[in-house]
């Protein structure tokens, strides 16, 4: 696969013997494709083509290009994926003005959401699972921890805590936790969300194909249904270099004297 001749020609400019004073070849190279990226020349989700490819178009050598693309995947500007072609990084952003799922936020701007499932059980409520749900003690919920994912890139880790009444059944529980609120009429009408950033853990690091303690957003969510019942208790860790929360602001009119 070749890249389009612009984008040849831009990161030939930057490589060129006229742009010397710019550093060493691997970080005039990597200074292309940053270049190209914050101008949105590379778009979220470009796939890079190989080392030996470049090196070829470039005419540059691979310990060059490899240099390159490993500073860009430090900085997270792209991703590098072992047996896959490397992909630019894209950033996701969620509005906090409206109540929907990870998937309809995802399906409304044309990513393609996914997930595995890492548990779905059962269990006693914790004591703060009884608080946040309003349950009586020795109460049955639904713990549903799942690795969610835009574009097949790993995205977030979610555990969602749901009263037993709720799914009545574990086969009702597939790929979307709304569509089944949907169908049986008690989808969540009203959400209280706090939001803090917090390091990665060792295992959610891992699961995020990330460094440890890389930054994320611990988002903690309590959703209610129209009757003001809270139907689901939510926890989910957000990759911090993807996922950017947008909240629209507006001043209060006061009334001129």
């Amino acid at each position: 696969m070749g890249m389009d001749k612009k984008i040849i020609n831009t990161l030939k400019q930057h490589c060129g013997k006229a742009n010397r004073g710019a550093g060493p070849l691997y970080q005039r190279l990597e200074n292309g494709f940053r270049e190209m990226v914050k101008s949105g020349e590379l778009k979220a989700g470009y796939a890079i083509p190989s080392e030996r490819e470049l090196s070829e178009q470039l005419g540059l050598s691979r310990v060059t290009v490899r240099r390159a693309l490993s500073e860009l995947a430090q900085a997270q500007i792209i991703v590098q994926r072992r047996g896959a072609r490397s992909t630019v990084a894209g950033r996701v952003e969620k509005p906090l003005s409206s109540l929907t799922s990870f998937s309809e936020d995802m399906m409304s701007r044309g990513y393609q959401p996914g997930a595995t499932w890492l548990e779905k059980e059962l269990v006693q409520a914790s004591p703060s699972e009884i608080i946040a749900l309003s349950l009586s003690p020795g109460a049955l919920v639904w713990r549903l921890k799942r690795l969610r994912t835009v574009d097949e890139r790993p995205m977030a880790v979610e555990i969602a805590v749901i009263p037993q009444q709720f799914i009545p059944s574990p086969a009702a529980i597939t790929h979307s936790l709304y569509a089944v609120f949907q169908q049986q009429g008690t989808l969540p009408v009203r959400a209280l969300q706090r939001i803090r950033a917090e390091p990665l853990s060792r295992e959610h690091s891992q699961l995020l194909e990330l460094p440890l303690q890389s930054p994320a957003l611990h988002v903690e969510r309590h959703c209610y249904l129209e009757d003001g019942r809270p139907i689901e208790y939510t926890h989910t860790w957000y990759r911090g270099d993807s996922y950017d929360f947008l909240v629209e602001l507006q001043r209060d009119v006061i009334p001129s004297e």
